[in-house]
């Protein structure tokens, strides 16, 4: 059958062909979208091309304050002059904000002549800025969190409120660091560590744009330090610092997480605006990096280049455009001139380029076609249906989550927390109720809807709770303090809430006072106001008194970390903040917050951040000022600690952790390998807890002054009680290099460090809160029995004024065990063998938080406890017979070294020369940090390529920054006391009844001089003790103190060896010394010239009370002797 075409349909035919034929290639999904952008771009007049480049605002076209009048005129006149984006962040219902996003997108796709559509804008540094959308927590305490999972669940939930309404762009997240505090935007970064914030700003930037929203990473780049932390003031630094500090984390978030634009920032960097720095904008984003998306000012942004830049001319924004777009920042946002407005005339004129033009609106362009704004433009949902997207339960749980992980407890001193359920408590201060302390960029008026502490407290208790706000948050006026103080008298637990305070976006620019947020910067991190001296009268009225720091930023207040039963910090919360910080708080949540920027004693020791250079705080010995008005004196800082009063990654846990048989996956590897990292992590409590592994690499040798170590890794895991869980992370090793003397990245070779540390559940200090002896069953010793004994020893600590906080009850808590005093004719076994055990912890703890190694430890107590070393009547080795050592081997044998070295490589030996030197390591040995878990490895030629050689893959844990838990702490001390206790038993096992004789001595301890005690090279030892000089007389007097206290105990022994006399010569030196500090040191002018110890009392012997005399006929002798043992 033969069919026949008519005429007809051979001219439907040929319209159809010729339509499909017409189609532009830039509407086609299917085309590349090289050929989608080529094909507008060729298409667009120069005036749409200078629209798609300048920022509109939903103002322009209705009229907010006036029930959302439309304005028809306004909108085609902002569709043809500012058609990049529609700004919509402002005080409007969001029925209203949806109608009016859409307004704008339907006339940019149907009313315009290529349909391109419009970006619709919002805000979303922690929440979308709407009207009762989501809010989350405060970026500085998103970073505490160390969960990029939980952030890229909250960016997603982010964005599916905003594309509720429309909005498919929003201005985050920000990577800046936080490394300069008194800047008030700190509280919008997540913290000061570039990884860290790199692999948050990564998962933040992938949620968003996975759900189909625009991401705008922010600020581009380095404004988290301005000058005096001043916004918007000059960065200083060079090429080196721009490229290792702030550009990787940036970098991270822009290229890996593939972000679709990004907004520059408002700063200079080494005197260039980076508004306009080609270098910075265009060699190295784009030509190095290889970026296709579009740079976007700040708003005002290019303004500033006339005021107070003073680079271009008042009213020349001419000059404006053509120091900011060639340089690649290729749109203008609003707030400021408008200076890309005079784009048509300036190409007119032949003074802009042609190309320039093209190359900036094809990024725009680019930027549109890649995230499908021309297939799908509008995603706005039906009135009806808004809040179905829009602050769900779902979304509040999330947000309750993400801001419980994120609370770090600082200080929980005798295991106060978690608290009772059926506990009264009196809830306490201005931040606690009465508003919602957010962080700003929340939209106007969210102050008064949310979860505030109290509410979150009232709603988990079992018992009575009350609230008393004690003062306002902006007032010195303390009216209020009576009923506070009643309210906490009254109650079993005292919660107070204090901290600094931000404000709404519209609040934020009326002037109003605050202590954070941006442009409120400020010139000290204490407390302001009142809340200083409500949150001690709180404390003083004696009721456990719980702080918590609500804050957008660190506070410098020490006295609250040590008077505080415990003290909690929770960065501005989310709306469901109340909740979160009750949950941990009672303990439903296990803390698993670590601080995500550490905090300085003052504001005067910053910048405090942990990844100092290697010659940065070398050699900290810093001065105080009591508050009897004593003065210490120090050096570096005269008057100030310069380290950190908790640092980054700190952060306790209900739970106790322990690291341990950490390895690397392989020996050897190249510059561009990844290196696996295995750790196992035990949960030695009865509670499930969180814990945060975190993984930092040393380079140990390099060409030039490195951090000392960085982040490079973390993990955090769930790990249920008493169980082990092993932990994996992957390291590239193309991260560990440097930008070298020629400005090359590369990756040296050389031995590489890969440390693990532990910080949670540990005590600061080693004078304060020690914890509990035990007796030689491991049980704790009861000191309850002998309330005589316990007064008696408090009242011999307050003689020691300023240093009557000294807790000694602990301390002396074994001798207060008649069962003890009738076994032993000294002192008790585990007065020696444990409580000098747990005191070489605490040091360790103490110069491990302090950045000291361990051979200062070593000296610390070799010249705490005098030139000629003391030793208690029995001492741990000795089970069952009273040992004495002489002075070349005591301290050794306090804190029981191994006569291995960790590494290896053979036996180190030493000598100890005499006053202040120090014990040097044998031929070979090399000082390292002892504990902290690490891998170590090498990089060594491999042909073109560098190799990383693991040296050892399960060494003794080593100090980093902050303190690290107990179980680390008895495994340096358990573990090296093996070999001399084991040398001594065989000793004991060849003759048992023989006793050392004079000549015989001690068993040789030299030999067991371990390597990480030994001062490095050059180092003059004997000048500083590596501690704080008020620590360092805490521990003097409490030293002169055990001695006495013995004294009383050998009062009457009826067996005592051959080396008592010694013994005795021994004791005279150290009391000898204690009391010339009473003559001359710190509480001099306490002693009154007179012993403050009493000698008959001690049952001195006469020789000893001869010596003692003597030497008063000399003081100012003596008191040279003690200034240069200080010293």
């Amino acid at each position: 059958m033969v069919r026949v075409l008519t005429l007809g349909a051979v001219a439907a035919l040929a319209v159809a062909t010729q339509a499909a034929d017409c189609t532009p290639v830039y509407k086609n999904p299917n085309a590349t979208v090289d050929d989608r952008v080529s094909d507008l771009l060729k298409r667009m007049s120069v005036e749409e091309k200078a629209a798609q480049l300048i920022q509109g605002d939903i103002r322009d076209y209705l009229d907010v304050d006036n029930d959302g009048d439309f304005n028809q005129t306004g909108l085609e006149w902002v569709m043809s002059t500012r058609a990049h984006a529609i700004w919509t962040g402002l005080y409007i219902m969001p029925e209203e904000l949806k109608n009016g996003a859409k307004i704008a997108q339907d006339y940019a796709v149907n009313e315009t002549e290529h349909g391109i559509p419009t970006y619709i804008q919002g805000e979303g540094l922690h929440g979308f800025l709407a009207v009762n959308a989501t809010i989350f927590n405060s970026a500085i305490g998103i970073g505490c969190s160390f969960n990029p999972e939980l952030v890229e669940k909250m960016a997603r939930a982010i964005a599916t409120e905003a594309k509720s309404l429309g909005v498919n762009q929003l201005f985050a997240p920000v990577v800046d660091l936080a490394r300069e505090q008194r800047f008030g935007r700190v509280e919008e970064t997540f913290g000061e560590d570039a990884f860290l914030a790199g692999e948050l700003g990564y998962a933040y930037t992938k949620g968003l744009q996975d759900e189909g929203v625009c991401a705008q990473v922010k600020h581009f780049a380095a404004f988290g330090t301005p000058e005096q932390g001043i916004n918007t003031a000059p960065v200083r630094g060079g090429e080196r610092e721009l490229r290792s500090l702030y550009l990787p984390p940036l970098k991270r978030a822009i290229m890996d997480g593939g972000t679709w634009s990004i907004m520059s920032s408002y700063n200079s960097y080494d005197g260039i605006p980076t508004v306009a720095d080609h270098h910075l904008l265009t060699e190295i984003l784009r030509d190095e990096w290889g970026y296709e998306y579009y740079v976007i000012s700040d708003a005002g942004g290019t303004a500033r280049l006339i005021e107070p830049f003073k680079i271009c001319a008042e009213g020349d924004d001419e000059c404006v455009t053509m120091q900011a777009l060639p340089a690649g920042n290729d749109v203008e946002m609003g707030g400021g001139r408008y200076s890309f407005e005079t784009i048509p005339d300036l190409i007119e004129s032949g003074e802009l380029d042609m190309e320039i033009l093209d190359l900036a609106v094809s990024r725009v362009l680019r930027s549109k076609f890649a995230q499908g704004l021309f297939e799908n433009p509008w995603t706005g949902v039906s009135d009806d249906a808004i809040y179905d997207y829009l602050n769900t339960d779902e979304h509040k749980e999330l947000a309750q989550q993400l801001d419980a992980e994120s609370i770090v407890v600082l200080e929980n001193h005798d295991n106060v927390l978690p608290l009772k359920k059926d506990a009264n408590v009196a809830v306490i201060g201005p931040m606690a109720h009465g508003y919602v302390n957010y962080g700003d960029y929340v939209i106007y008026k969210s102050q008064y809807r949310g979860v505030t502490p109290f509410d979150g407290i009232e709603a988990a208790s079992e018992g009575t709770v009350t609230f008393t706000q004690g003062c306002e948050r902006w007032s010195n006026d303390d009216s209020g303090f009576d009923e506070a103080i009643a309210a906490a008298e009254d109650a079993d637990v005292a919660v107070v809430v204090v901290g600094t305070w931000s404000r709404d976006q519209n609040e934020l620019w009326q002037g109003l006072n605050a202590t954070t947020g941006e442009s409120v910067d400020v010139h000290s991190l204490n407390l302001v106001g009142a809340m200083p001296r409500l949150v001690k009268a709180i404390i003083d009225t004696g009721k456990p008194t719980v702080v918590v720091y609500s804050s957008g930023k660190p506070i410098t207040e020490p006295w609250i970390s040590d008077e505080a039963a415990a003290l909690v910090q929770q960065f501005y919360q989310s709306e469901m903040g109340g909740h979160a910080l009750a949950s941990i708080l009672y303990g439903d949540v296990n803390p698993s917050g670590k601080l995500s920027i550490s905090f300085a004693h003052d504001v005067g020791a910053l910048p405090i951040h942990y990844d100092h250079l290697n010659s940065a705080r070398t050699w900290p010995n810093p001065g105080k000022v009591y508050e009897n008005g004593t003065i210490e004196w120090g050096r570096n800082y005269v008057l100030l600690d310069p380290t950190a009063l908790y640092t980054f990654g700190y952060g306790q846990s209900y739970s106790t952790f322990e690291f341990d048989n950490i390895k690397a996956s392989s020996e050897t590897a190249s510059a561009d390998d990844t290196i696996t990292v295995s750790v196992d992590v035990s949960n030695t409590s009865k509670r499930d807890g969180a814990e945060v592994v975190q993984l930092y690499v040393r380079d140990v040798l390099a060409s030039i002054d490195v951090p000392r170590y960085s982040l490079k890794g973390f993990k955090k895991v769930n790990i249920k009680a008493g169980e082990t869980e092993t932990v994996e992370i992957d390291l590239k090793v193309q991260d560990w290099g440097l930008w070298n003397r020629k400005m090359e990245y590369v990756v040296e070779k050389g031995d590489f460090e890969i440390l693990s540390i532990e910080y949670a559940g540990v005590r600061r200090s080693i004078i304060h809160r020690n914890p509990p002896l035990v007796d030689q069953d491991g049980y704790e010793v009861d000191s309850a029995d002998d309330d005589d004994r316990i007064e008696e020893a408090m009242a011999s600590a307050a003689e020691l004024d300023p240093y009557s906080d000294v807790r000694i009850e602990n301390i002396l808590a074994p001798l207060t065990s008649a069962s003890d005093l009738a076994v032993h004719p000294t002192l008790s076994k585990p007065f020696v063998a444990q409580t000098l055990t747990h005191l070489a912890e605490q040091s360790s703890t103490l110069m491990r938080r302090e950045n000291r190694s361990l051979w200062q430890v070593r000296h610390l107590w070799t010249a705490l406890l005098g030139d000629r070393i003391w030793a208690p009547c029995e001492v741990m080795i000795g089970p069952d017979d009273v040992e004495l050592y002489n002075k070349d081997h005591v301290a050794q044998q306090l804190l029981g070294l191994s006569k291995t070295r960790p590494n290896g490589t053979g036996n180190a030996t030493g000598s100890h020369k005499g006053k202040g030197k120090d014990l040097a390591p044998g031929d070979g040995s090399a000082a390292y940090d002892p504990a902290a878990t690490y891998a170590d490895t090498s990089m060594t030629d491999a042909g073109d390529n560098s190799e990383v050689r693991l040296a050892g893959s399960d060494k003794p844990r080593g100090e980093i920054d902050g303190d690290h838990s107990q179980s680390t702490n008895q495994r340096l001390s358990n573990g090296s006391a093996e070999a001399p206790r084991r040398a001594h038993e065989e000793t004991s096992q060849t003759n048992p009844d023989a006793e050392p004789s004079e000549e015989q001595g001690a068993p040789d301890m030299s030999s067991y001089i371990h390597p990480i005690f030994a001062s490095p090279e050059g180092v003059q030892s004997d000048r500083d003790l590596g501690v704080p000089q008020d620590e360092a007389d805490n521990l003097r007097r409490l030293l002169a103190m055990f001695v006495q206290k013995q004294e009383e105990v050998c009062r009457g022994a009826q067996r005592l060896h051959d080396g008592l006399t010694r013994a005795h010569r021994l004791r005279k030196d150290v009391l000898h010394w204690s009391k010339a500090e009473a003559h001359c040191g710190p509480n001099r002018d306490m002693s009154d010239g007179e012993d403050w110890y009493d000698k008959e009392e001690w049952g001195l012997t006469e020789d000893l009370k001869k010596g003692q005399d003597d030497e008063e006929e000399d003081t100012t002798t003596t008191a040279k002797k003690t200034r240069a043992r200080r010293q």
